[in-house]
């Protein structure tokens, strides 16, 4: 099981104060092919990060912060079409974004 790391945490921590709630909060996930379950109130709304893939974290704590920020800018790159918000509701693309990288 995926242990959430801090700096998803504070990456929460700074979304609910920005936005002065406190209505998002990230659990470990269920599904174990996960990382991460994202919730509003309660009612979870996305599960993200694959399980068998490191993250802009984990790539810190393993290899360090030079070889973490190149993996971020690629991920960036990978991922820089796809949109925050679909059909009125924020996109798992979003979540990891934001909590993973």
């Amino acid at each position: 099981m995926y242990e959430i790391k801090k700096y998803s945490y504070d990456r929460i921590k700074e979304l609910n104060r920005t936005l002065v709630t406190d209505v998002f909060s990230i659990r470990p996930a269920k599904n174990k092919k996960k990382k991460i379950d994202v919730f509003i109130r309660d009612k979870k709304i996305a599960s993200i990060g694959d399980s068998e893939r490191p993250d802009y974290p984990t790539h810190i704590l393993q290899s360090g912060q030079e070889f973490a920020d190149k993996r971020q800018k690629a991920f960036f790159s990978r991922f820089k079409r796809l949109p925050n918000i679909k059909n009125g509701k924020i996109t798992t693309i979003f979540w990891s974004r934001f909590l993973l990288w």
